[in-house]
């Protein structure tokens, strides 16, 4: 149903969508202008209060860390954030 294509689609979305923007990146400045060593740290919240990854969750970071990687950005963390909860991909070894 809708609700199992939903992650694709969205998954699908987000990927393209950053990877257009960091393609607009490279063409405007370079690869040279991004600084070597550049890191980042990735969050979002999950309006239904629960902290636990998805495997939608699970799909995008990786899809982030590889669009990333192209530019020399590494992913730190992702933090789901939750009701009065957070869940670090990074304490779990996800990333």
């Amino acid at each position: 149903g809708l609700a199992q294509e939903r992650p694709a689609v969205v998954d699908a979305l987000l990927t393209q969508a950053l990877a257009d923007q960091l393609h607009e990146l490279i063409r405007k400045h370079g690869d040279e202008q991004v600084p070597f060593g550049t890191c980042c740290r990735l969050a979002h919240n999950h309006p239904s209060g629960v902290a636990e990854p998805s495997q939608a969750d699970l799909r995008i970071t990786k899809r982030l860390q590889q669009a990333l990687e192209l530019i020399e950005v590494r992913v730190l963390d992702h933090i789901v954030i939750g009701e009065g909860d957070g869940t670090s991909f990074a304490e779990r070894g996800l990333i």
